[in-house]
């Protein structure tokens, strides 16, 4: 009799074991559901080019699944939904923060660009220079890399750094004389050198 109650009280908990866990498979099951119901709509939303309602849709998502696989996508959406909503202040934090987080993650170098150009757009010009110069010490052989030096030197230049704007000039003609920008990049340079009263030197680069 003792042996046929403790096989019963094993079978039973074993029988609890499996209800418990099956019970958790399905509730998994369901968030995991749920949570890519919610990532596809708000990515829905942001292709039909409602960026402000998407960017309302991503930071929820973020708030509902924090240990998401998607978490690192659903805040780099963010930060592009309110750029292109022109929510700058709000982009820049959102880009500021998936830097922060993930700064081994492969699209690291999207969301410094856009940080950079979310600093440009709010009229922070030196700021703004001083970020595309990091994009580009990061990235030195990016597809935009060059693009990221003229960036910078012109964000400088509006901001009222000639030095810095000559340095990211000189940079970029240097280090890439090939490029398709190089012309323009010699111009700046040139119309930087004027504003230094450097004008025999800033002829050079008109020739």
């Amino acid at each position: 009799m003792p042996i046929f109650i403790s096989a019963l009280k094993r079978s039973l908990t074993a029988g609890f074991c499996l209800f418990i866990f099956g019970i958790l498979s399905g509730i998994n099951a369901q968030g995991t559901q749920d949570e890519n119901q919610h990532f596809d709509l708000a990515l829905r939303i942001f292709n039909d080019g409602l960026y402000a309602n998407a960017a309302q849709e991503f930071k929820q998502f973020i708030i509902n699944f924090p240990t998401s696989d998607r978490l690192s996508d659903a805040m780099l959406r963010l930060g592009q939904a309110h750029a292109n909503a022109e929510e700058y202040e709000q982009a820049l934090e959102a880009f500021q923060q998936f830097i922060d987080r993930y700064p081994s993650n492969l699209e690291v170098a999207i969301a410094m660009r856009a940080r950079a150009d979310a600093l440009n757009r709010l009229g922070e010009y030196t700021k703004a220079g001083m970020a595309y110069q990091e994009v580009h010490a990061a990235y030195p052989e990016a597809e935009y890399a060059v693009q990221d030096l003229l960036s910078a030197g012109i964000n400088y230049y509006r901001g009222n750094a000639p030095s810095e704007a000559g340095t990211a000039f000189r940079q970029l003609v240097t280090k890439y004389p090939k490029s398709p920008l190089v012309n323009e990049a010699i111009f700046k340079l040139g119309s930087v050198l004027l504003q230094e009263k450097r004008t025999e030197e800033a002829l050079t680069q008109f020739r």
